[in-house]
């Protein structure tokens, strides 16, 4: 996806393969500076799915979660943010570590970010 192109509209980004979201967020990252930016998700990915250095100087760890039904799909859940943050900083050095979806949080994930303090930042794309 090139980078000019990432106005989407939610039920676009529903529409798209899991990867292809992967790679709207790889670019959305070099869209704000992070020029490494790349794509790593597959098997064996240990919870990573896109990894980058900001401007800053700070390695982003995000774990990408496509729901094709957005919303209305399943909801991301704390074993998912629990494995990204168990993995982020001794495999991937991360200073931060983002979890990013198109559709929804468990009623669970918000507390479990919070008691995470500034360790697991969660970010759903509504529009």
């Amino acid at each position: 996806m090139q980078q000019r192109a990432l106005r989407l509209a939610l039920p676009q980004l529903d529409e798209l393969h899991h990867r292809a979201f992967e790679y709207a967020i790889r670019d959305l990252m070099r869209r704000d500076g992070c020029t490494d930016a790349r794509q790593i998700g597959g098997a064996g990915d240990n919870g990573a799915d896109v990894l980058a250095t900001d401007p800053t100087g700070r390695t982003w760890v995000i774990q990408v979660k496509h729901r094709k039904d957005g919303v209305c799909g399943s909801a991301v859940g704390t074993p998912d943010l629990q494995r990204v943050n168990g993995t982020a900083r001794q495999l991937y050095g991360a200073d931060i570590v983002l979890v990013v979806t198109n559709g929804r949080f468990s009623a669970r994930c918000a507390p479990l970010a919070a008691r995470l303090q500034a360790a697991l930042h969660l970010a759903a794309i509504l529009v």
